[in-house]
């Protein structure tokens, strides 16, 4: 199993840098134009926005998806980078999510240190949705979501960033289609229709924000 993984990475990599055209400008340096912050899952990656994202993310990960874990890298993003926009994205179903609302006092001492906050930061939301509901993790990950945004606000100040919180539909709990990012909060707004008209989607066409901007 490890060899045949370790010939797919080397393969893979082949096919990659024989596709790459533009080795000049990368070696350069950087200068990404996302602050990326995902769960760690292997389902979600940057390319879910597109097929190639070199030098365009600047991609932070770990479970949950949650900024106070990685302020330092967050920092370089937004501050030093000076990427436009900072996007917080969970996803559907998500493993972390789900862990911080059952018994996990026999993970690891880093785990539960990841943990913790979720089932916290999670608790109005516990409380106020039906469990028995197929999409009531979901609502969990958007609540989540509306956290780290606004933990992210409480840092982030500049009038050149956009602190843009949104979900990875993998399970069509959104829309009819998996799939998709749906935005559900930017800078701290999270009403639909204020959602769709706000300057930062003015370029997406109005059928389009109509699909991809939702709250559940």
């Amino acid at each position: 199993m490890a060899k045949e993984v370790m010939k797919k990475i080397i393969e893979g990599n082949e096919t990659y840098y024989e596709k790459v055209d533009n080795w000049e400008e990368i070696q350069r340096g950087q200068s990404p134009k996302i602050t990326l912050i995902t769960c760690s899952d292997s389902r979600v990656s940057g390319h879910i926005i597109n097929k190639d994202m070199v030098n365009f993310v600047f991609h932070i990960r770990n479970i949950g998806n949650q900024i106070e874990n990685n302020f330092g890298s967050v920092d370089y993003g937004v501050q030093h980078l000076r990427t436009p926009i900072l996007l917080i994205l969970g996803h559907t179903d998500c493993g972390a999510v789900k862990a911080s609302q059952k018994d996990f006092s026999k993970e690891t001492d880093e785990i539960k240190k990841e943990l913790y906050p979720l089932y916290f930061n999670l608790m109005p939301a516990v409380n106020k949705n039906d469990k028995d509901d197929k999409k009531y993790i979901s609502r969990l990950v958007q609540h989540n979501v509306d956290i780290q945004v606004m933990d992210a606000m409480n840092r982030y100040t500049s009038e050149n960033t956009f602190i843009v919180g949104a979900v990875f539909d993998m399970h069509k709990h959104y829309s009819d289609k998996e799939g998709r990012i749906i935005i559900t909060n930017i800078n701290g707004l999270t009403d639909e229709d204020a959602l769709k008209g706000h300057p930062l989607l003015a370029a997406i066409e109005e059928n389009l924000r109509d699909v991809r901007v939702k709250r559940l």
